[in-house]
């Protein structure tokens, strides 16, 4: 990881030292948090929010049948003795069954999460990715990089404010955070 980093930052340094030597006098460069971009966008969190209430009602149910499957098993343990053999297959085979149905919602969840991989995370990775260019170009950036390669930064390179905003002002159902709105005064300053 801190290679891979290395690698970036290397990347970044050489390509700037190009263009300086090619001639340009000014090459800008911005760079944006994608953390804080996921964590304050009030679009891209009520998404994230309502795909994490889906796929946590169907964590619920399986937890439930854990707790019933060991209920039963500890249940079973307890009544060996008292019951009969075809009592106790009969309960075996119960817990077999449980234990299938709780195997085929893990595969379900799996493949939820999977979809939502297609339906939810990539494009709004793209969406993302659309909005930093769009600022990029609006703004003459030559360059805009992920601020965890970034070792130090003029806060007024910080486009992560803009791309909140972007987004939120993009989605027609969702206002612009507060929050958001302050950082922007101040990366003004």
């Amino acid at each position: 990881m801190i290679r891979a980093k290395f690698s970036v930052v290397c990347f970044i340094v050489w390509t700037c030292a190009a263009i300086v030597v090619a001639g340009e006098s000014q090459f800008k460069v911005g760079y944006v948090d994608l953390d804080r971009v996921a964590e304050l966008s009030r679009t891209i969190r009520k998404t994230a929010d309502r795909l994490e209430q889906e796929l946590r009602s169907q964590q619920e149910v399986i937890e439930q049948k854990r707790e019933e499957h060991k209920r039963l098993e500890a249940a079973l343990e307890l009544q060996k003795t008292i019951l009969t053999a075809e009592q106790v297959e009969q309960r075996k085979k119960a817990l077999q069954v449980l234990a299938s149905q709780i195997d085929d919602l893990e595969y379900q969840l799996g493949k939820a999460l999977r979809k939502s991989e297609k339906e939810f995370i990539e494009p709004t990775f793209n969406r993302i990715m659309k909005a930093i260019e769009n600022i990029g170009k609006a703004e003459g950036y030559d360059l805009v990089v992920r601020s965890d390669v970034v070792l130090y930064g003029n806060p007024a390179h910080d486009l992560t404010p803009k791309v909140i905003l972007r987004l939120d002002t993009t989605a027609a159902d969702m206002p612009t955070s507060p929050s958001v709105e302050r950082e922007m005064k101040e990366n003004k300053k």
